[in-house]
């Protein structure tokens, strides 16, 4: 299917089968988070068979003592919190595999992130021990729709939330970036970013973000069992 010409229904029952598919067929929060960016990253081609998502995955907030301990050896602090990579599908081979990522394994949840993550946290309702008091970029399309929360730009090409222009957008035409996800009752949260190779409208974005409680669903299955990893 498009993303162009997704209604309610079917993202419901997109929703409903990730849900009812993985919730008994998973071994963790990696495991459910890998699975589920590859079922919504398969699901959306264009007419001429084309992948309409550049990159899905899924961050999770996690302490330095959660971390695996490659992950710790990498973390520049015991202190932070951090935002780790738990699933991920793309375009390039290494983007389909968290253990290949450069710079994303393990980001410190700090005034330090990039805009794009700042701006992902502020929408999202999520926060960190930010004391420069930065204000939104002016300009940006951002939102949210009754109870479910999102990050949205429509044209990332002018987007200052969006830093990697050179090595990213325009050489993979990267078009819109959209960014759901919520809080567990055990404290951490989850989000889930998608770089979309089409335009996506307001409304559009709309609809796609009410995968959200279904996603939400599955991946605090395994946060309330403490399964993390595979």
């Amino acid at each position: 299917m498009q993303l162009s010409t997704l209604d309610h229904n079917t993202v419901q029952q997109i929703g409903k089968q990730i849900l009812n598919t993985y919730r008994n067929h998973c071994s963790s929060f990696e495991d459910a988070s890998q699975r589920l960016v590859k079922d919504v990253f398969a699901s959306f081609q264009s007419s001429q068979k084309e992948p309409e998502f550049a990159l899905l995955r899924v961050f999770r907030t996690l302490t330095f003592e959660q971390l695996t301990p490659e992950l710790q050896t990498i973390a520049p602090s015991k202190t932070e919190q951090y935002l780790t990579l738990m699933g991920t599908v793309g375009l390039e081979e290494a983007w389909c595999d968290r253990h290949q990522s450069k710079s994303r394994k393990a980001i410190q949840i700090n005034q330090n992130m990039s805009p794009m993550f700042k701006g992902i946290f502020r929408e999202l309702g999520f926060s960190w021990d930010d004391s420069t008091g930065d204000e939104l970029v002016s300009g940006e399309s951002l939102g949210a729709m009754s109870m479910i929360r999102y990050f949205y730009v429509e044209d990332v090409s002018s987007s200052t939330y969006i830093t990697d222009q050179k090595t990213f957008v325009k050489p993979y035409g990267i078009q819109s970036v959209i960014a759901a996800g919520s809080r567990f009752i055990t404290g951490g949260a989850y989000v889930v970013i998608g770089f979309t190779t089409v335009p996506v409208t307001r409304e559009q974005a709309e609809i796609l973000v009410q995968l959200t409680p279904h996603i939400s669903t599955l991946l605090a299955i395994f946060d309330a069992q403490g399964a993390l990893w595979s």
